[in-house]
């Protein structure tokens, strides 16, 4: 008799405590872990290299029962012959060539390291082309081409996957320098139509090891307003990045409205040589204000940067962002500007100075302003958040922070200040029991009593239903941290969502995508 099989929970949840190499050495044992290692396997294809390896994941691709896990794309072509490589990259047989060091060639591998020529470039190409149409649950394609030469054929390969897959396209992700906007680009706006789905448009312009000519960021911005509006009837979410001095001020001036845009994130250095008009954005925002329902704005590159202006987002945020009209819709903000201005300022010291303000009100224009992220990496102390508070006239129902230190008097002061909110999500550097820091450091922290002071308060009215806390690691995510959220629950004498999941893989552990999933934030 058949020994039965555990359920796909249980799997998932051995799977978790695993790394994630596991499941390529278990996907023999059922089904469930064989569709799993191959979900994981084939659901993003990268075109990058032209070798055998490459060809041969096209050809697998041709049949029906892998073809139709690819999800997503990632194209970066480092095949294309660089902008200095000369014209025709053939490869040198020199293997009739007779030196005093021949004999050394009879302990070399047989096979030769691969080089890219203009045959295996186009055999590439054409493998791609016969082998993506059939992937009929492709949403998502990322472009990345910096300083390469994009040839005629990998041109035509472009348009033709417009052509058969762009139907089902819900995501374009474009990553090139200045001077390759204009004929990137262009192939994708031509095409407009035939991507009738696409929601999301992720454009970042890179840095070049080449120089620009005077007139490339006029022509980029020409190129950038026709490939945005090209899709204003569809898109819903733009992203803008930038690690160049490229001005957008031209762009916000000459976009417009865009009709169904819901989210915009930008992502650069807001200083003169990137906004040198910050009018400019706030007339773009008061065009889109109806659609407009979540504004993300970074003063940090997605990429390193060698841009090392002031950063002028604070002073954009509480000069400039107030004058908008009105943002009707607006729900969700998320900024990543610096808090303090001025000087390093001692985190030590028992009497801080006072916090400089960083936010305007912004219920006098955020009438619906719901969902605050304060992201900066830099930590917020117990002045700031205060701050914060203050500036949202208490009608938050979602947060998202982080701050230096947590301690008793935080979580009052949230209570306080934000007598609605339903879900929280905070990180923190450190655990205090009182917010002054002590006067001989050598003491420590009183990190022992926190939980005790903790567990004697209670909240019953605050009507919080989600919670994920927890200290912020190297690795840039949270941590959670179950104990200190099991004792905040306690305070509120009523059961509530407590996630408590990883967003790293810094225990090395394997995730199913889309099985843990953050607070809907």
């Amino acid at each position: 008799m058949p020994t039965p099989d555990l359920p796909p929970e249980l799997w998932l949840e051995i799977l978790s405590y695993l790394p994630r190499t596991y499941i390529y050495k278990m996907m023999g044992l059922n089904r469930l872990l064989f569709e799993l290692a191959m979900q994981d396997k084939y659901e993003e294809i990268r075109l990058i290299s032209d070798d055998k390896n490459m060809l041969n994941t096209f050809e697998q691709m041709r049949h029906d029962n892998i073809s139709c896990l690819v999800r997503r794309l990632y194209l970066r072509p480092a095949f294309l012959p660089g902008i200095d490589d000369p014209e025709d990259m053939e490869e040198d047989d020199d293997s009739s060539l007779v030196t005093s060091f021949s004999w050394l060639n009879m302990f070399s591998p047989k096979d030769k390291p691969h080089r890219s020529t203009n045959e295996t470039a186009r055999r590439i190409l054409i493998a791609a082309a016969n082998a993506l149409p059939k992937c009929q649950n492709l949403r998502e394609i990322v472009i990345i081409i910096y300083d390469h030469v994009i040839t005629d054929s990998f041109q035509s390969f472009l348009s033709g996957l417009w052509q058969s897959i762009g139907d089902g396209i819900q995501k374009l992700t474009v990553a090139t320098t200045l001077t390759k906007i204009p004929k990137v680009l262009k192939c994708i706006s031509e095409h407009a139509r035939r991507l009738p789905r696409l929601e999301s448009l992720d454009l970042t312009i890179v840095n070049s090891r080449f120089p620009v000519e005077k007139d490339t960021e006029a022509t980029a911005t020409r190129t950038l307003v026709n490939a945005i509006q090209g899709f204003k009837g569809t898109l819903e979410h733009l992203i803008l990045s930038s690690v160049t001095t490229y001005d957008f001020s031209p762009l916000f001036k000459r976009l417009g409205t865009l009709p169904k845009l819901r989210n915009l994130e930008l992502w650069f250095i807001l200083c003169r040589t990137t906004l040198s008009n910050g009018q400019a954005l706030v007339d773009f925002l008061e065009a889109n204000g109806d659609s407009l329902n979540e504004l993300v704005l970074k003063p940090r590159p997605r990429f390193e940067t060698f841009l090392f202006e002031r950063d002028t987002l604070r002073d954009w945020v509480l000069q400039s962002f107030p004058s908008a009209t009105l943002l009707p819709n607006l729900k969700t903000l998320d900024l990543g500007h610096e808090h303090i201005s001025g000087p390093w300022y001692d985190p030590y010291q028992s009497a801080p100075s006072p916090e400089p303000p960083h936010l305007p009100m912004l219920p006098s224009f955020l009438p619906q302003l719901q969902s605050l992220k304060l992201t900066n990496p830099a930590s917020l102390r117990l002045g700031a958040v205060t701050h914060a508070l203050d500036m949202t006239g208490s009608q938050l129902s979602r947060l998202q922070i982080h701050v230096s230190c947590f301690s008793p008097e935080l979580l009052s002061l949230l209570v306080t200040k934000a007598p609605n909110l339903t879900s929280l999500y905070l990180t923190y550097e450190r655990l205090v029991a009182k917010d002054d820091f002590p006067q001989d450091l050598s003491q420590g922290y009183a990190t022992t009593n926190i939980y005790l002071i903790i567990k004697a308060r209670r909240y019953p009215k605050w009507p919080l239903e989600y919670l994920r806390i927890g200290s912020k690691k190297s690795c840039g995510e949270c941590h959670p941290d179950a104990y200190l959220a099991a004792t905040i629950v306690e305070t509120l004498s009523r059961e509530i969502v407590v996630d408590s999941s990883l967003m790293c893989f810094c225990d090395g552990r394997f995730r199913k995508p889309g099985f843990y999933t953050p607070g809907d934030l």
